[in-house]
């Protein structure tokens, strides 16, 4: 009886206990309590200790690269023996999967790694004409400079210039660098003339301070037009007794002109008028001067672009449009309330009409007229024909995509917007409420790219031939907020088949023709065949 008795306040006592470590692990402490002594559950040992010598270290993927020398490599040293260089870039991921480039160095073609990354940005030189930019043998290299005015939002930078060989570069003096077809414009001050010219060679050619006219320039003629506005070697600039003078950008000398206005050259005319708005002359009549500064044709126009492909769009004083050939001759009018859109390769041109912006007429270059397909209907509201390349006109309808030239015409039920053609290969977009898809099909119907939410498409075009696609994943607006995605890419063969992908954002250098990958942890050059020529881990900035 005595040893039930025992037994039963024995397991009375166990559930006591039970109940009342069950009850410590939600109760609260008290404060006046010392801390509780750590004791470890029976099964443990204590003497267990971590052997880490079967880890294997980190290797980034295809890892190939050398360096100039051992230590650290703070700054592009001028030398005639890197060959070509190409920048690379360090990354870093951010919360949403997104990646951020920070910082820039450059390696040559072979590998070998010239700067850690130290610059906050490296550019390819282009100067931009109405309908190409032109690429230039040279490099913009920008520092961000600390100042009391800096932060994360906001910074003060300085820039200098480099060859692609790296065999001259400029010291960090300037806060812009702006480059021509013929020179190179530091400028180290927008208050003011002072900039340097330089010529491709890395030789300084002069400052402009230094010029005898310099003083001569018009109050208020803005100092850095003399660098944003030059083009085939000539800018212009307004002078203290109301005319514009040119000045060649190679010597710094001016050719004074009687003329009160003038744009740059383009395809060797310029843009010139005897009268000026600002001096109260009316109207203000527009025409074009040749690069002998000859008046090839008489300013009688109140609006004028530029020459593309020998012709001109100008508009008279009653509002009509006109196209006109070098010798100023009228090849095509409309009446007001019409609009002329030159293709962009100079292959016709497009008449909207104003009032709805619809689309009136198409033309080629021969000014044959291009016959509208019957099942484009003009009452179709906000119907808009984009011409998109090899020929190629596109409009959107409510059914469908419709692809046409002068000759053919093509419908794709279901896609909305095509907008760029080439070697037969067309990128679409199918839109479905607030989604987009995107994708690439041949002109036959045959799907080379599947669509694909959220992505975009560009072609890699090398030697004007397309030679593959680029994806890469977007982050999107979605009604009121961001809908983010990790970066990721693939590349992809004119014949659908995926050539690389990964984590991280590829880009085409035409220049080239080379592909780069800005991923996580790495950055990688691809030849045209996706093979690995160079491949830098980025998980410290000194590579070291």
């Amino acid at each position: 009886m005595i040893s039930r008795m025992r037994l039963l306040v024995l397991v009375l006592a166990m559930l006591i206990f039970t109940l009342a470590a069950t009850c410590s692990k939600t109760a609260e402490r008290p404060p006046f309590l010392p801390p509780p002594e750590p004791v470890p559950p029976p099964a443990a040992r204590w003497d267990v200790r971590t052997d880490y010598s079967a880890l294997t270290p980190y290797v980034p993927p295809n890892n190939m690269y050398s360096r100039l020398r051992p230590g650290p490599l703070p700054e592009l040293l001028p030398s005639n023996d890197y060959g070509m260089l190409l920048p690379y870039s360090g990354a870093v991921v951010m919360d949403n999967g997104n990646l951020r480039e920070v910082r820039s160095g450059f390696v040559t073609i072979d590998g070998v790694i010239v700067t850690d990354l130290v610059y906050d940005r490296i550019e390819r030189a282009a100067y931009y004409l109405p309908l190409d930019i032109m690429e230039r043998p040279a490099y913009r290299l920008v520092v961000n400079t600390m100042s009391p005015e800096s932060s994360m939002y906001f910074h003060q930078s300085k820039a200098a210039a480099c060859a692609l060989d790296g065999s001259w570069i400029t010291e960090f003096d300037y806060v812009e660098v702006i480059f021509s077809d013929t020179v190179i414009f530091l400028i180290r001050d927008h208050g003011s003339y002072d900039i340097d010219v330089y010529d491709y060679s890395g030789r300084k050619l002069y400052n402009t301070l230094e010029l005898e006219w310099i003083n001569d320039i018009h109050p208020n003629q803005w100092p850095g037009s003399l660098a944003y506005d030059v083009s085939e070697g000539y800018g212009f600039v307004k002078m203290q007794d109301g005319t514009v003078a040119a000045y060649e950008a190679l010597t710094g000398n001016i050719r004074n002109t009687e003329y009160a206005g003038a744009w740059a050259f383009c395809e060797g005319f310029a843009t010139v008028t005897k009268n000026s708005i600002d001096s109260g002359d009316y109207p203000e009549l527009w025409g074009y001067i040749n690069r002998d500064f000859e008046l090839v044709i008489p300013p009688a126009y109140t609006q004028v672009r530029s020459f593309q492909h020998g012709w001109a769009v100008v508009e008279t004083g009653d509002g009509s449009q006109q196209i006109i050939n070098t010798r100023g001759e009228t090849l095509f009018s409309i009446p007001y309330n019409y609009q002329i859109e030159l293709n962009f390769d100079g292959t016709g041109f497009i008449v909207i009409r104003f009032e709805n912006w619809q689309p009136e007429a198409i033309y080629t270059k021969d000014l044959v007229k291009i016959d509208i397909p019957e099942r484009m209907q003009w009452d179709t509201p906000n119907v808009y024909i984009r011409y998109i390349g090899d020929g190629f006109y596109s409009v959107g309808l409510e059914d469908g995509l419709l692809l046409f030239t002068q000759d053919t015409e093509h419908f794709f039920p279901g896609f909305s917007e095509s907008y760029y053609m080439n070697n037969e290969y067309f990128v679409f977009y199918v839109y479905d409420d607030s989604v987009a898809y995107t994708g690439v099909m041949s002109i036959e119907g045959r799907e080379i790219i599947p669509r694909k939410k959220d992505v975009s498409i560009t072609p890699a075009v090398y030697n004007d031939v397309t030679i593959a696609f680029i994806e890469n994943s977007n982050s999107v607006w979605y009604y009121s907020e961001w809908a983010f995605q990790p970066s990721a890419y693939r590349l992809i063969g004119m014949d659908g088949q995926v050539l690389a992908a990964g984590p991280g954002v590829l880009s085409f250098d035409q220049n080239v023709g080379l592909y780069s990958v800005l991923g996580a942890d790495f950055f990688t050059w691809l030849d045209r065949d996706a093979n690995v020529i160079i491949s830098i881990p980025l998980m410290s900035y000194t590579l070291d």
